[in-house]
């Protein structure tokens, strides 16, 4: 719900189309200290809700429409920024088709060795995402260096398409300089979900801070 007083309407309402309906979105933003812009979705019968994904235990029917919605209108933002930083494969489709600059892929998850983990036999839709993901991104961060070597066993050949970067942070002087200038155009398009299980105290404890 939008209950954040400093979140300010960005740009004019839109329509989503999803199968043969039509949803319409808003998006709304504010500012941290940092100058880091914070975009947040706004649709009242899809997110304004007691839960995330369920509600006592039981999942919302409409979940994969929720989630292609959410998909739908953060690629309508692709054009308007230098680089497209995903960070779900279930997401790339819509960036796919849409994006018109370099993509970047973080892999939270390995979707090849959790299934194999699992004792998952079949191919998931997790599983179908990432493989597209792997061929198609200009660059694949893995969060640690484990995370590579399981990216590297599952054989996607990503080579020099494999960068290290720890929890999303980089200590060299090119990131250093790009955190520090004073840019007032373009910027980076980051897309990705939050479960309750993974993410959830990240965004709460960002609204608050911002």
């Amino acid at each position: 719900k939008n209950d954040h007083r400093d979140l300010k309407p960005c740009g004019r309402e839109f329509q989503v189309a999803l199968g043969k309906n039509v949803s319409p979105g808003r998006w709304l933003s504010t500012k941290t200290e940092s100058r880091v812009t914070v975009l947040f979705l706004e649709n009242k019968e899809f997110f304004e809700r007691e839960g995330i994904y369920m509600e006592n235990g039981d999942g919302y029917l409409d979940n994969p429409e929720r989630f292609m919605f959410l998909s739908k209108a953060v690629a309508k933002l692709s054009a308007d920024f230098d680089v497209v930083h995903v960070h779900d494969p279930l997401l790339w489709e819509a960036m796919e088709h849409t994006h018109r600059c370099p993509t970047v892929y973080t892999a939270h998850v390995v979707h090849a060795a959790q299934n194999a983990w699992r004792g998952v036999q079949e191919e998931t839709l997790g599983l179908l995402a990432e493989r597209r993901v792997m061929k198609a991104a200009d660059r694949v961060v893995a969060p640690s260096h484990a995370a590579a070597s399981l990216l590297d066993d599952a054989g996607y050949g990503l080579e020099d398409r494999l960068p290290v970067v720890a929890h999303a942070l980089q200590d060299s002087p090119a990131a250093q300089n790009a955190a520090n200038a004073d840019r007032t155009e373009g910027g980076v398009l980051c897309a990705g979900r939050f479960s309750d299980v993974k993410g959830r105290e990240d965004v709460e404890a960002l609204v608050s801070y911002v």
